[in-house]
């Protein structure tokens, strides 16, 4: 927070401006809460194929910020895959094969078309609310102008085509509704914390200091955070990648999540109490005024995830955290919402160390084999905060412990009104007249960086949608001829493989404003 202050003298003066739009690529996670917190109008993000993109997760950082401060979000398009781009025109372009060993830009290089429109209308779906196109000039285009080909007339290229239906359905339908995103991760506004970074420390090295701000527990709690909740994040960034493969990812829990930021001037916590549930993750240094806010978050009916060593400052007094005894070590764990008529399972984990909690605190959720409590759920107000005593929630690997996992399945039950099920990603808005659902399957076209691979169809997805509120039909926006049918509120689909579907779901009464 400190060195975040000595930054803001000019960079103030920057954010502010009505002629300057941020959109950092690696770099924006740290800088979105800071460029907001400075003055600025819009905050927005250069997307691309790179090394944890994870468009979902950035998605959640971002739409976070512009909700907590009132703010438009912009989508700089780029269509990079590293530093080799997908471009249909011969101006402006590093084509030519003496540009192989640094930027390769051709109609194989680069993300490719199924990127791009996955890209178009995901962002679109998320909440974006402009896009700004880097290689906007070659949305047309003359393919061909050799003897067999021939002359070939002026046309769409095959980016000017995805664009094209874009503005022409949103047009003729415009409405995308809201994102419905019921579960807050709370984060320092000056976490610096970036997954992918150009410099081993914290805010992208802008302070040239390079033995300061190291990467440490703070940073590594936020990404096995983050990777959780964005799993299979961290199985996918094992693989070769492909332009689509750390970009889209199916998240096992959807994209239910928003990221809110905790800042000195508790005036500013101005979304807090929209989120039913909160995860405290990183670090954070709490004032009085911090500590009490979020007591008074619990106490309105907010349900309020602690971990043991993340908190400091004299805010943590207010939230009056049970007092565990004396550091002890584990290796396995009970679930103890999860029990069999034999009583809970016994399950294997990374040695962790944890601090016993009386039993009679509160409602116990996890406990080691003998009997130690150490996760544990605390009824407050018209609230609940939710205290477990493994530092960070790491084990002493330094990787998440399992049970964080199990809290998230615990705590995204039942707060969404539609649920997905199958190996897609999605998102769910709200809109006026109902439910629009986006379902992205990138399974089955893995583009390399240079060239391009036919799509594998036996990579389609079955999708089961679920819906808690009554609905009476669905319609697919970008398939509008497909007969779906919903049956006890539950419609089932398939997502062809490189695919995009937005079903549109009806309810018994339109939503009146």
């Amino acid at each position: 927070r400190r060195h975040t202050r000595s930054l803001c003298d000019w960079s103030s003066d920057v954010c502010s401006s009505d002629l300057v739009i941020s959109c950092m690529s690696v770099g924006n996670i740290a800088f979105t809460p800071l460029c907001a917190d400075w003055g600025a109008r819009v905050v927005g993000y250069e997307s691309s194929a790179a090394t944890a993109s994870v468009l979902n997760m950035r998605w959640a950082f971002m739409r976070g910020a512009a909700r907590q401060h009132g703010l438009l979000t912009a989508t700089y398009r780029s269509c990079n895959f590293g530093d080799a781009s997908t471009i249909f025109s011969n101006g402006s372009s590093f084509h030519s094969p003496q540009n192989l060993l640094d930027n390769y830009y051709s109609v194989f290089s680069g993300a490719g078309m199924t990127w791009y429109k996955f890209d178009i209308w995901y962002q679109y779906m998320a909440g974006a609310s402009m896009f700004y196109h880097e290689q906007g000039f070659d949305e047309y285009w003359k393919p061909g102008g050799t003897t067999v080909a021939g002359i070939k007339e002026v046309q769409l290229s095959p980016k000017g085509k995805l664009v094209d239906r874009f503005l022409r359905t949103t047009a003729s339908e415009p409405d995308r509704g809201s994102p419905f995103t019921p579960i807050a991760f709370l984060v320092d506004y000056a976490h610096g914390w970036e997954p992918a970074p150009f410099w081993p420390n914290s805010f992208k090295n802008l302070h040239e200091h390079q033995d300061r701000f190291l990467y440490g527990d703070h940073e590594r709690m936020l990404e096995e955070y983050f990777w959780t909740a964005y799993y299979p994040i961290g199985p996918e960034s094992e693989k070769p990648m492909t332009a689509t493969n750390e970009v889209f990812v199916p998240a096992v829990f959807g994209d239910i999540f928003d990221v809110a930021y905790a800042y000195p001037d508790v005036s500013k916590w101005k979304t807090i109490d929209t989120y039913p549930v909160v995860i405290l993750a990183g670090d954070i240094e709490l004032t009085q005024a911090e500590g009490e806010r979020l007591a008074q978050y619990v106490d309105r009916g907010g349900t309020l995830l602690v971990t043991d060593g993340a908190l400091s400052g004299p805010g943590v007094n207010a939230l009056a955290l049970p007092h565990g005894g004396g550091f002890r070590e584990g290796r396995e764990y009970r679930w103890l919402l999860d029990k069999q008529e034999s009583g809970s399972t016994v399950r294997l984990s990374g040695v962790f160390r944890y601090k016993p909690i009386a039993r009679e605190v509160g409602r116990p959720l996890a406990e080691t084999p003998s009997g130690d409590v150490f996760c544990t759920a605390i009824d407050r107000g018209q609230g609940r905060l939710i205290y477990w005593t493994i530092p960070r929630g790491m084990t002493i690997g330094k990787q998440a412990h399992p049970v964080f996992s199990h809290l998230l399945g615990h705590l995204s039950r039942d707060v969404m009104p539609i649920e997905v099920s199958g190996d897609v990603q999605w998102l769910v808005n709200r809109t006026e007249q109902g439910w629009a659902v986006t379902l992205i399957n990138p399974a089955g076209q893995y583009k390399p960086q240079q060239g391009i691979v036919p799509t594998d169809f036996r990579e389609n997805r079955s999708v089961t949608i679920r819906s808690r509120v009554p609905i009476t039909s669905g319609r697919d926006l970008l398939l509008p001829t497909d007969a779906l049918q919903v049956e006890e509120g539950t419609l089932r689909c398939e997502v062809p493989a490189g695919g995009v579907r937005i079903i549109h779901l009806r309810p018994l009464k339109p939503r009146t404003k």
